[in-house]
C-alpha cells in the first residue's frame, strides 16, 4: 500500500468524525493533526501507531476522552499532544502526563491560556 511511508497528515478543520480501521496501518506516521473536527474517539487500534511523536486532538469538542485514555497512554513515543478545548480536567491530564514522561501536554482552556500553568511539562504554545 502507497500509504505506508505516510509521515504526515493533516486533516484539520475537516468535520471528520472517525478514521477508517486501516489507518492503523499508518506505521510510519508520526504527525497527526486532527484539530477542529468531530472525533468521539480514535480507531481502534490507534495506540498501534508507535513512531506517532505529535499528535493534535484539540477542538473536538465531541471527543470522549475516557473512552480513549488507554490508547493514548500507549503512545509513548509522543512528545507533543494537543488536547486543548477538550474539556479535560486537571486531573485527567495529571494521570496522562505521569504516564507520558517525555512529552509536552498541552492544554489551554477558552480564555487563551494554560490550565495548568505550574505542572510539570503541560504548557501553553510559544511559552
Amino acid at each position: 500500500d502507497a500509504l505506508q511511508s505516510l509521515q504526515e497528515l493533516n486533516l484539520r478543520n475537516n468535520l471528520v468524525g472517525s478514521l477508517p480501521a486501516k489507518f492503523v496501518n499508518l506505521k510510519n506516521l508520526n504527525s497527526l493533526d486532527l484539530k477542529s473536527n468531530e472525533f468521539t474517539s480514535l480507531p481502534e487500534g490507534f495506540e498501534k501507531l508507535l513512531n506517532l511523536n505529535a499528535l493534535n486532538l484539540s477542538m473536538n469538542l465531541k471527543f470522549n476522552y475516557a473512552a480513549d485514555k488507554t490508547k493514548l497512554e500507549k503512545l509513548t513515543n509522543l512528545t507533543t499532544l494537543d488536547l486543548s478545548y477538550n474539556n479535560l480536567t486537571e486531573e485527567q491530564l495529571n494521570l496522562l502526563q505521569a504516564v507520558l514522561t517525555n512529552c509536552t501536554i498541552v492544554n489551554l482552556d477558552y480564555k487563551n491560556r494554560s490550565l495548568f500553568d505550574g505542572a510539570r511539562r503541560i504548557k501553553e504554545p510559544g511559552k
